[in-house]
């Protein structure tokens, strides 16, 4: 029996639409906030900037706009910072020390409610709600073609991914920002292709720029992970080639503008001229992508570490601007961080004293968790076996370059900023943005009925029935 012959489907607006938006948008929240189903727990590492700048504007009276950063003094307690007097004022002596690398303004919005006297776990809740809403629009824009189960499957590997539970409601990552351009192009990327887009253009831009100004963390991977729904929106369109890369290459220069926007602005707060702003953006990528003297970057990276810690930290960092790409890649596929309760397993089944044919079985299991990337793979393979056989029919489609660019975008972290995905695990989030979540609704589309493309289209529909959204099945 299909799936389609179980679950509903939503063709027009309607209010079971609705409706189901709104159950996954819950289920996403509980497993955002609650840990409902028992992921992993929260990660709030990168939270010491938030807690400093919000710090400092409550002691500071000179000071005028909030900005992330930590205080360098030997009382700083960060632990004591997260606990329920996260916003009582404190005495802090030592010195602020700002955190230069982007704008920063989720301190001016976290800032805004300490201000109000928002509690720390409410902020976290705000952010985990403002997630689930993205997600279940991205949801809603995919279950309105009729295509509601790999709806459901794009969904259910969010929200069960690991690294998008542990940073769902990290008040520095605002990941919500990592999806809200995709859900601006899912919803409005048939405009864009027609050429009667300007305020989806400009909606765009608006969500591409606030992500900048929330970090320039995985930059490559938001842009070309939000160019995915255009090329779905280009198969229930049958668009021709021209008219969908000229919509992507628009895309792109919104994006490139957001991301020139964001550097200004940047730049105009730490109060430099053009010519030392940009200098230390050079000196900011060469730390974190690739340089030609890996040990001179290393130094100067690590010249305001304590002496006991010099050496560690430059050998730490030379290593992550020496390391290929291949290694990188291959140390950000582990299945334990990419897959629910695969840690939770691991570590059960080490903490265990094995004996007679559990110590068998756990050497089979743990054989099976160190090839790394074997589920990956696997997924990879079938999606290229299934797009191979498509091709001897009808050529390979939009769907295929939608899967194939999800994968670019995630891969493309990896490759451009190797420096910074090799220092830092939770890169190992990039999949999630949009490969995982993309390659398990087309396994699914593969698993029950393909939506015509092309030629197939045109042989088995009338113009009636190829009105847009009308082929993508379940």
């Amino acid at each position: 029996m299909l799936i389609s012959n179980v679950l509903p489907r939503m063709h027009a607006p309607s209010w079971g639409r609705h409706f189901w938006g709104v159950v996954v948008g819950l289920a996403l929240f509980a497993s955002f906030f609650g840990n409902a189903f028992g992921i992993a727990g929260p990660d709030s590492g990168s939270e010491d900037h938030v807690v400093g700048g919000v710090e400092r504007m409550r002691e500071c009276s000179s000071c005028k706009l909030p900005r992330l950063g930590g205080y360098e003094a030997p009382d700083a307690d960060s632990d004591r910072l997260r606990g329920s007097g996260f916003l009582e004022p404190r005495d802090r002596r030592g010195y602020f020390r700002p955190y230069r690398s982007q704008f920063g303004a989720q301190a001016s919005l976290w800032y805004a409610f300490a201000a109000s006297g928002a509690p720390w776990r409410l902020m976290h809740a705000v952010n985990c709600a403002l997630l689930a809403a993205v997600l279940a629009g991205i949801f809603a824009t995919i279950a309105s073609t009729g295509a509601v189960a790999p709806a459901l499957a794009f969904a259910t590997s969010l929200g069960l991914s690991p690294w998008i539970v542990k940073l769902s409601g990290n008040l520095y990552w605002m990941e919500w920002s990592w999806f809200a351009p995709t859900l601006v192009v899912a919803a409005l990327g048939n405009r864009v292709l027609e050429g009667r887009g300007r305020g989806a253009l400009a909606l765009y831009g608006a969500t591409v720029t606030a992500k900048f100004l929330c970090g320039y963390e995985f930059a490559s991977t938001v842009v070309l992970a939000s160019l995915v729904p255009l090329l779905v929106h280009a198969h229930l369109r049958d668009s021709r080639r021209g008219g969908v890369l000229r919509a992507a290459c628009t895309l792109g220069a919104v994006a490139a503008a957001g991301f020139l926007v964001a550097a200004c602005m940047q730049i105009a707060r730490e109060q430099m001229d053009g010519h030392d702003g940009f200098r230390e953006f050079a000196l900011v990528a060469e730390k974190r992508l690739y340089s030609s003297s890996p040990d001179r970057v290393a130094v100067a990276s690590c010249q305001d570490q304590p002496a006991a810690a010099m050496a560690t930290c430059t050998s730490m960092y030379a290593r992550s601007l020496r390391a290929p790409v291949w290694q990188v890649v291959w140390q950000r596929s582990s299945i334990q961080e990419i897959f629910p309760w695969v840690a939770q397993l691991r570590a059960r089944t080490t903490m265990a004293r094995p004996s007679g044919h559990a110590l068998v079985r756990i050497a089979i299991f743990e054989a099976w968790l160190h090839a790394e990337t074997l589920l990956l793979a696997a997924l990879i393979g079938a999606i290229s076996i299934r797009a191979i056989h498509r091709r001897r029919t009808i050529g390979l489609g939009y769907l295929e370059g939608a899967l194939a660019l999800a994968f670019l975008s995630s891969l493309s972290w990896f490759v451009l900023a190797k420096s910074h995905a090799f220092l830092h695990p939770m890169t190992t989030v990039a999949w999630d943005v949009l490969f995982l979540p993309t390659g398990a609704a087309y396994l699914f589309i593969c698993t029950t009925q393909w939506p015509p493309h092309g030629a197939e289209a045109r042989a088995i529909t009338t113009p009636v029935d190829r009105a847009p959204g009308s082929q993508l099945l379940v």
